[in-house]
């Protein structure tokens, strides 16, 4: 009998069910593989390049789409307001960041993968597509989404910033229930965005 996925996930397990959200482009890909592996280790005795695939689930999942599986890992730019179901032993991880460099880089990746990715990412974030106010206002709702997690009281929320997570290893091992190890810190790339437009983003 050939296990899938689903029927390695549906094995009982006393790991939490934990949620990396973020309103993008603030390290929860980087998170959310990090969380993936240390679950993996702990929960499944095979290659870790096969059994982290085995705990974790839908990339930007929307958190109104079904059940959430528990010893899974989930990564999402939705709200806690769509949670439903049973929620116990379910956690989430919020991550946030510098807004300017949260637009910056939904502009840059615009030039890099085009507009069809850029239409997603908005409503991954559940907004409106509105990309060329992306300087003018708040059209990413990023601002709502710190306030939606940051009181969120229906489930524990670890909230961390960015540029903080590599000194905060230990709260965010602690949090999870196993050792969390992140990859090296690396220096961001550089964004090669036109001075008058930059100048724009930082009056916001």
């Amino acid at each position: 009998m050939r296990f899938t996925k689903s029927a390695f996930q549906r094995l009982p397990t006393d790991l939490d069910t934990i949620l990396v959200a973020s309103f993008g482009r603030a390290g929860s890909t980087l998170v959310f593989e990090a969380v993936s592996k240390a679950l993996a280790a702990q929960r499944f005795f095979l290659p870790q390049s096969f059994s982290k695939r085995l705990v974790r689930d839908h990339d930007t999942f929307f958190l109104s789409m079904g059940s959430l599986k528990r010893g899974v890992v989930y990564k999402t730019h939705d709200y806690p307001s769509s949670l439903n179901g049973n929620l116990d032993r379910v956690k989430a991880i919020f991550l946030f960041g510098s807004a300017v460099d949260a637009a910056l880089s939904v502009y840059q990746q615009k030039q890099t993968h085009g507009e069809d990715w850029i239409k997603l990412h908005f409503q991954h974030l559940r907004q409106p597509y509105r990309f060329n106010d992306l300087f003018k206002e708040d059209v990413l709702g990023l601002e709502e989404q710190c306030r939606a997690w940051m009181t969120c009281t229906s489930i524990p929320v670890l909230c961390m910033r960015y540029e903080t997570l590599w000194t905060s290893t230990d709260a965010l091992s602690q949090f999870c229930g196993t050792t969390i190890e992140l990859p090296e810190k690396r220096a961001r790339k550089p964004k090669h965005i036109n001075a008058d437009l930059l100048k724009l983003a930082n009056s916001i």
